[in-house]
């Protein structure tokens, strides 16, 4: 567990020097019109999906489903791109005679919302895109971590893409620790 959480740290902090040795690179002093700039070089996409989560740790929760969607920002010529989502997690749970919990004390669902920075894996594919992504969320108010992997499959001359992810989360909750597999199938439309 320690192991899993250093390797996190380990990546988002990896994250951020790639981005700020990108950012030194280039002249600090911006103006309103620089910032226009990023924006209109920025690409946008629109991302909705769902799947099946796998909870791995715990002691009262089955395999369940979840369903949600994002939003993803990629500034041109930056390494890094930024994946902000919210997902709905629900859970079949286990006999509370077998567990010992009370059932007033079982929460088998609960809404994420993760802020995650996304590295794009460079491919001589121009419909096959691989990514790693990782950051931070809050799940029911709960404080996590996560860390994944992805591939967008793009379709010739249409802004659609449908992709495959699939990441692990450690929620930091108040009856036990939790940590998750969640794989998700979706669409992606680029704005």
């Amino acid at each position: 567990m320690k192991r899993l959480v250093l390797g996190t740290v380990v990546a988002i902090g990896a994250m951020a020097v790639f981005s700020s040795s990108a950012v030194a690179q280039k002249d600090t002093t911006t103006t309103g019109e620089d910032i226009g700039e990023v924006i209109d070089k920025t690409s946008f996409e629109v991302r909705a999906g769902g799947g099946v989560t796998f909870p791995l740790s715990s002691d009262f929760l089955e395999t369940g489903w979840h369903l949600g969607g994002g939003l993803r920002a990629t500034p041109s010529g930056f390494p890094i791109g930024f994946q902000l989502d919210g997902f709905y997690h629900s859970f079949g749970e286990k006999d509370t005679e077998e567990t010992g919990v009370p059932d007033e004390l079982l929460d088998s669902s609960f809404l994420q919302l993760t802020l995650d920075g996304v590295y794009m894996l460079q491919t001589a594919s121009p419909t096959f895109d691989p990514y790693l992504l990782a950051g931070v969320g809050l799940y029911d108010g709960d404080f996590g971590l996560n860390a994944g992997a992805g591939t967008d499959f793009a379709f010739k001359s249409i802004p659609l893409a449908l992709f495959v992810e699939g990441r692990f989360h450690l929620i930091f909750g108040e009856l036990e620790d939790v940590s998750l597999f969640p794989v998700t199938l979706g669409v992606r439309i680029r704005l």
